[in-house]
C-alpha cells in the first residue's frame, strides 16, 4: 500500500488543479480576445510548471490498472535487488493494449521482465510464473499475462522476447499472418 499521504495527494493535485488551471486558461483567452488584456498571461505561466506532472500521471493509467498507477492505492512489485539482468534494452519498447505505444527499457532477468516506462510513467515488474503465452508475429512479440500490476496484453520487441524465451524455455505459439 502506499502513504495515505502520497495517495491522496496525487488524487487531490489532479481534481482541483486541473479544472482550476483550464479555467485560468480558458478566461486569459476570453480576456485577451475581448479586449486585448494580457495581465491575466502572468498567471497562466505561473500554472505552466504545474501541468507536466498531471499528464505523466494520466500517462500512468495507459500502462497499469488505476489501482497501480499514480493515483492508485498500491504500489507495483519492484524489480529484484540481488540479480544481475541477462539482457538489458534501453532503447525499445512496449505496446499496450494493442493500443498504446510507450518508449521503454526493458531489462530481462532470471525470475522475470523489467519494464521502465520514460517520462516518470513508472517501473513495473513481470514475473515469469504470471506469463501465460508469447505470440510471436513478424517483429514484435504478444506477452499474454496475469500480473495485476500491469495491462495486458503487452507487446514487446522480438529481440527482448528472444532473451525471455531463453530464460523461460518454452516455444513460442506461432500467430497467424
Amino acid at each position: 500500500m502506499k502513504p495515505p499521504f502520497r495517495y491522496w495527494f496525487c488524487r487531490l493535485y489532479v481534481l482541483v488543479l486541473w479544472p482550476l488551471m483550464a479555467m485560468t486558461f480558458l478566461t486569459f483567452l476570453y480576456e485577451a480576445a475581448a479586449r486585448n488584456d494580457t495581465r491575466l498571461f502572468v498567471v497562466c505561466m505561473l500554472w505552466t510548471p504545474l501541468m507536466p506532472p498531471i499528464i505523466v500521471m494520466g500517462f500512468s493509467l495507459v500502462a497499469f490498472p488505476f489501482d497501480y498507477s499514480a493515483f492508485g492505492k498500491y504500489i507495483r512489485s519492484p524489480s529484484p535487488a540481488n540479480e544481475t539482468p541477462i539482457a538489458v534494452f534501453p532503447l525499445s519498447g512496449i505496446l499496450v493494449r494493442n493500443r498504446s505505444r510507450m518508449p521503454a527499457a526493458l531489462s530481462v532477468f532470471s525470475s522475470g521482465l523489467e519494464i521502465i516506462c520514460y517520462g516518470a510513467v513508472g517501473i513495473a515488474f513481470l514475473p515469469l510464473t504470471d506469463i501465460e503465452l508469447l505470440e510471436r508475429a513478424r517483429w514484435t512479440t504478444v506477452v499474454h499475462h496475469r500480473c495485476p500490476e500491469i495491462r495486458t496484453p503487452l507487446t514487446i520487441p522480438n529481440n527482448v522476447a528472444d532473451a525471455l524465451d531463453e530464460v523461460m524455455r518454452i516455444p513460442y505459439a506461432t500467430a497467424v499472418e
